[in-house]
């Protein structure tokens, strides 16, 4: 949390594992903070009024290198921030690892499609657009075991998202109506591609 004119009011433990040479001590903010706050206070007053929780998005690069998203907008324990003097607002910056964020995703979808470990490290390495020959070559298996274990990573997405769809079928009435054209979803365990997200294979 900063103020508007940029300087440091508290980071919690891991915003300074980020950014670990900026302390009360030291409350310079990195340029790529400062841009966002600058870029959040010359923001038109007419959004913020129609917007108060109105967010700046930007990326930046960590002290260790790491990929980060950013996000600022304006914090205050009023009801209207709109009320507050400029010089008296607060601003919430919001950190993200990028990696991380990714790691939970790829751990959630190994857990949603009960992928096995040697499914799971694959999915792993597709996820950074590795190719079927440098995974074989970090896993010491072959292509066409690689290429095994993709199809059946593929059939359990397929089997998921199917089964998903029908389910949804009830509370969707243009996915009832698709299904009632046999429109897009075929029955499970086909050779199909997965119907209801974007997948990396």
């Amino acid at each position: 949390m900063t103020t508007t004119q940029g300087n440091l009011l508290f980071a919690n433990t891991k915003a300074q594992g980020i950014y670990p040479k900026n302390t009360r001590q030291n409350p310079q903010l990195p340029t790529a903070l400062q841009d966002l706050i600058i870029t959040l206070k010359t923001t038109q007053f007419s959004l913020l009024e129609e917007n108060p929780l109105l967010t700046i998005t930007s990326t930046g690069i960590g002290n260790h290198g790491q990929l980060l998203h950013l996000t600022t907008r304006y914090f205050s324990f009023e009801s209207d921030i709109t009320t507050i003097p400029e010089d008296q607002r607060h601003i919430l910056i919001t950190i993200e690892d990028l990696a991380v964020c990714q790691q939970h995703i790829l751990s959630a979808e190994v857990q949603h499609y009960r992928l096995t470990p040697r499914e799971t490290e694959i999915y792993t390495l597709r996820s950074q657009r590795q190719s079927y020959k440098d995974i074989a070559k970090a896993l010491f298996i072959s292509i066409n075991t690689v290429k095994r274990h993709c199809k059946s990573i593929k059939f359990k997405q397929h089997d998921v998202n199917w089964y998903e769809a029908h389910n949804l079928k009830e509370y969707s009435p243009c996915i009832g109506q698709r299904l009632a054209n046999g429109y897009a979803l075929q029955t499970p365990l086909k050779k199909r591609h997965p119907i209801c997200k974007t997948h990396l294979f």
